[in-house]
């Protein structure tokens, strides 16, 4: 809370608890309150420490005495708005804006009755709503199709960036006025011009999903990435040293699988796999077109080394290409695959595990299948030296805050760059170098 007062509080699927000691203890309220849980936001009033807001998926909650009653303040919101955000006037605390799930609201006593606006969004989902103290009547939204402003105090509404800008943060400088915008996958922006320009404000920051790793087989000290959920920064990426650039040119799906290989003339072909099909590179990654003959069903999973050709699991079986262009399928491959995933056996050899829909597993080895155990397996994200070979692959895993793993037949290891690393993808190049794709951290290069 505010000004001081001990009171803590969070809020959950199971409502609101509070804490009167510092965090210490917890104890539930608004137990008897209807609607009062699946908490998505909590607000202490600016002015009075004791009057706690509550945002749920079903609209927003008030107590006015540390908890003791709460009441429902729905008056003008429809049943299922959920609340994300609070924003208080400055100097008059009853004055709220609220985002939601559909479009913003606003009271001005306190929530006893609130007024919605909608005008001009092209976008519903509101993530975020902020008042601009510096400029009168001028009101941010920040939704999952890009940053609204109202210059009118929000009878009207414009989106000023991009639709594929998701917005999940905003706040306002009260001194020099500048908008900190924060998205999804691309990072911090900010704005000198109330949003009218937004300039990239990352620079520094470790941000960025690498969905997938793989080594260049003509050029092992090349690397390729699919970085993921990145709006106008997603695609895949090329990095040699600590020289990294955007390579793709054409439009591809949020995140993907990829991999690499040489076709019959001893080129680089790159492939990719995502939920929206399969597509293929013959230019370093610039330009993707799908297969002249696309397999069976809906991708799973692409698995490039440590097999010498590209293994697809689709939900109709499993299939190789020499080429990127026609796939064979794979002899006595299931043909309902749910799930897919790269193992080690108890000899360090890689197994293609499978399971399908009716609940049966079954293993590929790179010669055949089979349904029985082999000893112990273990799974993780695996290290793959660029040579191909099966017996080169090695899992990789965070010990402590150590990256451990096998090189020929040896122990090796690296310190994190902090324990608990997201590991996602890896991939080694000459020298004993090895790259990182982590889930959130961006892509790291360690080097002997």
């Amino acid at each position: 809370a505010p000004t001081g007062a001990p009171l803590l509080a969070v809020g959950g699927d199971d409502g609101v608890r509070l804490s009167r000691d510092g965090g210490i203890t917890w104890t539930p309220t608004g137990e008897g309150t209807d609607g009062l849980y699946q908490v998505e936001s909590l607000a202490f009033d600016p002015k009075d420490p004791a009057t706690l807001y509550a945002g749920t998926w079903r609209q927003a909650f008030r107590t006015r005495d540390g908890g003791a009653t709460w009441k429902r303040i729905a008056e003008g919101m429809v049943l299922d708005a959920t609340v994300y955000s609070w924003d208080f006037d400055r100097k008059n605390a009853a004055d709220i804006w609220v985002s939601t799930c559909g479009w913003v609201y606003r009271t001005e006593d306190g929530g006893d009755h609130w007024v919605r606006f909608k005008t001009g969004f092209t976008n519903r989902r509101s993530h975020n709503v902020r008042r601009d103290p510096t400029r009168s009547r001028v009101v941010y939204a920040g939704t999952v199709g890009g940053l609204h402003r109202s210059l009118d105090g929000g009878q009207n509404w414009s989106r000023v960036s991009r639709e594929s800008l998701v917005v999940t943060a905003l706040e306002v400088d009260p001194r020099s006025g500048r908008l900190f915008v924060g998205t999804e996958g691309e990072g911090a922006f900010y704005s000198d011009d109330a949003g009218t320009t937004l300039r990239r404000g990352s620079a520094g920051l470790a941000e960025g999903r690498v969905a997938d790793l793989v080594a260049d087989p003509n050029d092992p000290t090349r690397v390729y990435f699919f970085r993921a959920y990145g709006g106008e920064e997603s695609g895949v990426w090329e990095a040699q040293g600590l020289k990294v650039r955007r390579v793709s040119r054409d439009p591809l799906p949020a995140s993907a699988s990829l991999a690499a290989f040489r076709d019959e003339k001893g080129k680089t072909v790159l492939m990719l796999a995502s939920s929206g099909g399969v597509r293929v590179s013959r230019d370093g990654g610039e330009r993707w077109a799908s297969p002249e003959r696309h397999p069976a069903g809906a991708p799973v999973a692409l698995f490039g080394a440590p097999f010498p050709r590209p293994v697809l699991v689709t939900t109709e079986g499993v299939f190789s290409s020499m080429d990127g262009a026609r796939f064979t399928s794979l002899p006595g491959s299931p043909d309902d695959v749910t799930w897919a995933q790269l193992m080690l056996d108890a000899s360090g050899q890689a197994v293609l595990e499978l399971k399908t829909a009716q609940g049966a597993v079954v293993r590929w080895n790179g010669e055949g299948w089979s349904g029985k155990r082999r000893g112990v397996l273990s799974g993780g994200v695996f290290l793959d030296d660029g040579s191909g070979s099966v017996a080169a692959y090695s899992s990789i895993q965070d010990v402590g805050g150590t990256l451990v793993w096998e090189e020929g037949g040896k122990r090796r290891s690296v310190t994190s760059p902090r324990p608990g690393l997201a590991l996602a993808t890896a991939a080694a190049v000459p020298g004993g170098r090895i790259y990182i794709g982590t889930t959130g951290d961006g892509l790291f290069l360690f080097e002997p």
